[in-house]
């Protein structure tokens, strides 16, 4: 019994310690939205070009979360917000460049006044998965770009791009 006691206090140490030692990183990102017309009755709500920002957090040498917030304003008296938080998982130890896997979820809010439709106002709530494949090219010490293509069960295909600064 004091083995087991003492096996699974050093195995909890050894995780706090991974956890302590990790890079973070804030940046800026855009990102290309195909839209699935079949979907929804409004062409556009969640498809398009989205800025934003993200937060990443290396919590060990081959694994990284990444919450991120994407926002399109559109020429129509609308917009479309989406929260998500994405794992990445990458395939070889840090160097320059690192390709990487991930997997997320997240949710979008979209809100627009349609003068032509046969709703005037228009409020949409969608939670979706992804998954796809990217690149994490560190450009100098603190200064890294990603490139990501994944898909997204609700809204399709996207392309990302983004640039981070890491303390």
């Amino acid at each position: 019994m004091k083995k087991i006691i003492l096996v699974s206090l050093l195995l909890m140490v050894s995780l706090v310690g991974f956890a302590q030692k990790g890079r973070h990183a804030v940046g800026v990102d855009v990102a290309m939205k195909a839209y699935d017309a079949g979907h929804d009755e409004i062409f556009g709500m969640f498809g398009g070009l989205f800025f934003g920002v993200k937060y990443q957090y290396n919590f060990h040498d081959y694994f990284r979360v990444e919450p991120s917030y994407q926002r399109k304003q559109d020429d129509k008296a609308g917009y479309t917000d989406i929260f998500g938080v994405n794992l990445h998982g990458f395939f070889m130890s840090p160097r320059p460049f690192r390709p990487y896997a991930f997997i997320g979820v997240g949710g979008g809010q979209a809100e627009y006044d349609l003068p032509d439709a046969t709703y005037n106002k228009y409020d949409e709530t969608e939670f979706y998965m992804q998954a796809g494949v990217g690149v994490d090219w560190r450009i100098g010490y603190r200064l890294s770009w990603q490139l990501e293509v994944g898909g997204n069960i609700s809204i399709a295909p996207i392309i990302s791009t983004g640039l981070t600064y890491g303390f």
